[in-house]
């Protein structure tokens, strides 16, 4: 699956706001400056600045590092499943935690077909499942991974109707717990328009990410998940449009 991807624009919350092709210009990554994190530039090699490299570090730029107020608990879901939108909220989280100072806790909150772990190469133990069915500090399940300053939270166990567990009052005081311990927490949910499960997380989260397949027309759909989103008060970051399949030369990328 490709990973190329783009933010195509912020939304800022209104049913009537509409998804455009058009990207404003990003500002070019810089380091930290005071408490506020910031992307590491990346060398400008060939083996580095690829158009892939630089897309990825952009769309954390729109999401996360320039926007005002910076969202720090995060949720990724799709229009539609098949988006690629696990692969892409890994993918936020290794480069917050790899070209930042934060640190990242990565939550599969797709109790329906939790993938997170898979993308990360790694066996789904004991997590989130585990964690709303017993008492105790959802931290203990999170599992350093190989990058630095990266953390995960799998499904854990599989029991019939996991998804039920979302409407556990536990839920939103493990999310505060982990808003506590982490600089940011990614969270992967199911689909948008074919559950409810991203409006549970989304009200408990600073703002939500929606992932859409290109080439695939669902603006109204699209239309009617973000009207869903500001309906309940559920801030829209922007939507990502993830797949695409045109090739853009890296030296182009090295220039914008």
């Amino acid at each position: 699956m490709s990973r190329n991807f783009e933010l195509l624009h912020q939304l800022n919350g209104s049913p009537q706001s509409e998804v455009y092709p058009n990207m404003p210009p990003i500002p070019p990554p810089h380091e930290t400056v005071g408490e506020k994190a910031r992307l590491i530039p990346l060398e400008r090699t060939a083996d580095l600045a690829t158009a892939r490299e630089l897309e990825e570090e952009r769309l954390v730029h729109r999401l996360f590092l320039d926007a005002q107020p910076s969202p720090r608990v995060v949720v990724f879901t799709a229009l539609d499943a098949g988006s690629g939108a696990t692969c892409l909220c890994a993918r936020a989280g290794e480069l917050l935690a790899s070209k930042t100072t934060s640190s990242v806790c990565l939550v599969d909150a797709n109790l329906r077909h939790p993938a997170l772990h898979q993308a990360l190469g790694i066996e789904n133990q004991a997590g989130l499942v585990d964690a709303l069915l017993e008492a105790g500090t959802i931290k203990s399940y999170a599992r350093p991974l190989d990058k630095e300053r990266l953390w995960l939270i799998t499904a854990g166990t599989e029991v019939p109707d996991a998804h039920t567990l979302l409407a556990s009052d536990r839920l939103a005081g493990y999310i505060s717990e982990l808003r506590q311990n982490f600089d940011y927490v990614l969270i992967d949910s199911p689909a948008a328009s074919l559950y409810t499960d991203s409006l549970v997380l989304g009200a408990i989260a600073d703002g939500v990410a929606l992932v859409l397949k290109a080439n695939v027309r669902r603006r109204a759909t699209a239309s009617k998940i973000v009207g869903d989103f500001a309906g309940t008060g559920i801030r829209v970051l922007g939507a990502v449009l993830n797949q695409r399949t045109f090739p853009v030369p890296s030296a182009i990328y090295s220039w914008l």
